[in-house]
């Protein structure tokens, strides 16, 4: 019977888009169970959306590494997600158990805040007894449930025992690690030789307050109480670690689901486009620190937000990128044959469902870098897709196309320049830069319409390439192209500039209208013009 039923879940059909609201909706009962049956009076309530994102995060962890260790028996990493989604109701158990057995009084739940030896005693003793609440009866009796829950589903897949005993083993082994999260970082604070680290949960803090993590999570004119400001220090840390670790098991996901998938995603993702846009946060950091005197990194904390921060640009690049290419199929059929989509080694139905990942990673990862990044986000992704979406389509007009464009790089720089400046006011945003972005990307960025001009007229599509046709067309994208650079000196009010701002003029007409045209000329003189003009303004 059990067998049955595993087989029903198995080969239940069930989108992308499903599996995620359906593990929303799980997580958000055990965020409401939990708040009633765990009440805590130094933190944030569960309800707080940091502390649910944290905990979410958590979660998708958790998930993540148990489909992970059962793929060592089962070779089907997609079934064992739906037996593994199947299995998270198990997690509202732990509030309801310790509801039951308090009387209605709650127990508190935590992480196992322990080091040293007491860490392994907590290993040995499912959590140990702690006074003050952690791993409560509730989460001990979860813990049991999902163990022989794995052994079960393993023995009905393989018939073997010895597999049985030793996925009890390592599923111990995996809870406990996820339970010991915090204590385990803190353990490399002790190798370090921080005395704090024998008391994870200080320790934890003392780092996290030690960024700037806090100026760019609250939001200008915002204030939190102590409680509530130690609550956001923890669940904003935590989030950035879990984000990263997350994200990697994530990727060992889709290698053990299709590693062809990911590959074509990835020769997919423009990386000439990508690389620009993570440039533009550095330049915005670079322009905080010369113009607010921001100090970007404190420790570790700052260097891991800033990760986020750039993969969270990256997703949403990828997203652009995906919502982009299903509009244009019928363009790319004839003048990009070797995308995904054209070639159909990627259906656009995983399309949709990778859009679907990214867009909502994107926005996790700017969120809990802060205000400023998660506002920048909503920027980029607006632009880009009214740029490529029907009903607006806006790629079809001129030089308001290359605008929106513009604007999706202003969103770049403006969230590296709030993620470093202490000052985090719309008035803080130097107009130079604001002006930079929109007059150079507006012009600059037509290049991109000379590659795709046969698919665009086949589409109906008005470009600068397509209205002024052959030689024409081009001289003009080249001639604009040259005014943004020469444009720049002008702009960041630079004598020194005037010269690099020529050749690299010069060179990006030529490379324009030169026969065969190739953008990646273009690319590389760009990066090669930034790395100059950045010595230059610098020094």
């Amino acid at each position: 019977m059990l067998a049955k039923l595993i087989g029903n879940i198995e080969n239940a059909k069930i989108s992308f888009s499903q599996a995620v609201f359906g593990f929303i909706g799980i997580i958000c009962i055990r965020f409401f169970l939990e708040d009633l049956s765990s009440p805590m009076l130094s933190a944030p309530a569960v309800p707080d959306l940091l502390t649910m994102v944290h905990y979410g995060l958590f979660y998708i962890g958790a998930g993540l590494s148990t489909a992970l260790v059962l793929r060592i028996f089962i070779p089907d990493i997609k079934k064992i997600s739906k037996v593994v989604l199947s299995l998270l109701p198990v997690m509202w158990f732990p509030p309801l158990i310790d509801l039951i057995a308090s009387h209605g009084a709650g127990s508190p739940m935590a992480y196992i805040f322990t080091g040293g030896t007491a860490l392994w005693g907590s290993f040995l003793t499912l959590g140990g007894t702690p006074l003050f609440g952690g791993v409560t009866l509730g989460i001990k009796i979860e813990m049991a449930v999902i163990l022989i829950g794995l052994a079960s589903y393993v023995f009905i897949k393989t018939k073997s025992i010895a597999r049985s005993i030793f996925i009890i083993l390592v599923g111990y082994c995996m809870v406990f690690i996820w339970l010991a999260f915090p204590s385990i970082m803190a353990l490399f604070g002790a190798l370090a030789g921080n005395r704090l680290a024998a008391a994870p949960a200080y320790f934890l803090v003392g780092q996290f307050a030690a960024s700037h993590m806090l100026m760019r999570l609250i939001s200008p004119g915002e204030a939190l109480s102590p409680l509530a400001t130690t609550g956001a220090l923890f669940n904003g840390g935590m989030a950035y670690v879990f984000y990263l670790l997350d994200l990697a098991l994530f990727i060992g996901w889709a290698i053990a689901y299709r590693p062809h998938f990911l590959k074509e995603y990835l020769r997919n993702c423009r990386p000439e486009r990508i690389t620009s846009f993570l440039l533009l946060i550095g330049v915005g950091i670079c322009v905080a620190i010369k113009t607010s005197y921001g100090q970007p990194f404190n420790n570790w904390v700052d260097v891991f937000a800033l990760i986020v921060l750039m993969v969270a640009y990256f997703c949403a690049w990828i997203f652009a990128v995906g919502v982009n290419d299903i509009v244009d199929v019928d363009i790319d059929r004839v003048s990009n044959q070797g995308r995904p989509l054209v070639t159909s080694t990627i259906t656009e139905e995983e399309v949709r469902s990778a859009n679907f990942f990214f867009l909502l990673w994107s926005f996790v990862g700017a969120f809990i870098v802060g205000y400023w990044a998660l506002f920048a986000m909503m920027l980029f992704t607006a632009a880009y897709y009214v740029y490529s979406a029907p009903p607006l389509r806006l790629k079809r007009v001129p030089l308001l196309a290359t605008f929106l464009i513009s604007l999706a790089s202003l969103s770049a720089a403006a969230a590296g320049f709030y993620f470093a400046s202490p000052i985090q006011l719309a008035a803080a945003l130097p107009g130079s830069l604001i002006i930079f972005c929109l007059v150079f990307f507006t012009l600059v960025t037509n290049i991109k319409d000379i590659k795709d001009i046969n698919g665009d007229r086949a589409a109906g599509i008005a470009t600068i390439p397509t209205i002024f046709k052959g030689h024409t067309g081009k001289a003009i994208v080249g001639a604009m192209l040259a005014v943004a650079f020469l444009s720049v000196p002008v702009i960041v009010s630079s004598v020194s500039l005037f010269i690099p701002s020529l050749i690299a003029a010069a060179l990006g007409y030529y490379f324009t209208v030169a026969e065969p045209f190739s953008e990646r000329r273009i690319f590389i003189l760009y990066f090669a013009y930034a790395i100059t003009a950045g010595f230059i303004l610098w020094s």
